[in-house]
């Protein structure tokens, strides 16, 4: 009898062990923030709610990555914890790979509006002719706006027109923005 019993009390010993490793006992209490160094939108964001979970006793390291692909990247392989991914960024399983499905949705944090901005009038009537032979610049070639644009481009059957880095002088800036941001703001200054 008194071997079973320490043989129980053996188990519960090494059960308790073993839970007091989850997070249901010890909570994790600091994370890395993975986000695209140029996306102005996450970049704010970021800060915000590292703000915000640092007031609710989180400590959080904000890790830097070439582009939000390259963030999601990082925490589908386990490098951060958390990152940011628009909605509608459907092509992100096929650049990831098997590891997608490491990457959990929280919530929308934020509203996004898609921005094109020109410094000529725009005749918006037929809108594959406005881009045809001209060029979109965007913040980071081969990154989420990137492949999001192209494929709108593709879906809408645009064809003949070059994305480009904004800094190759071209016909039209995109970018994702929020209402009254100041990117807009100060492209709309600019002209």
């Amino acid at each position: 009898m008194a071997l079973k019993s320490l043989h129980i009390i053996i188990q519960l010993i090494l059960l308790t062990f073993f839970l007091s490793g989850c997070d249901y006992y010890t909570p994790q209490k600091s994370f890395k923030l993975a986000i695209s160094k140029t996306d102005y939108s996450y970049n704010y964001s970021a800060e915000h709610l590292k703000f915000f979970l640092e007031q609710g006793g989180y400590d959080i390291e904000i890790i830097f990555a070439a582009s939000a692909i390259e963030a999601n990247r990082m925490v589908a392989t386990g490098e951060a914890d958390l990152t940011f991914v628009m909605n509608h960024s459907n092509f992100i399983p096929q650049v990831i790979g098997p590891e997608v499905s490491n990457l959990r949705t929280i919530l929308p944090l934020f509203p996004r509006l898609f921005y094109i901005f020109s410094r000529n009038p725009v005749d918006t009537t037929n809108v594959g002719e406005v881009f045809r032979g001209k060029s979109i610049g965007v913040e980071v070639l081969n990154g989420e706006t990137y492949a999001n644009l192209k494929e709108l481009l593709n879906s809408g059957q645009i064809t003949d027109i070059k994305i480009v880095g904004r800094e190759d002088n071209p016909d039209y800036i995109h970018f994702w923005g929020t209402s009254y941001g100041a990117r807009a703001t100060d492209l709309l200054t600019k002209g």
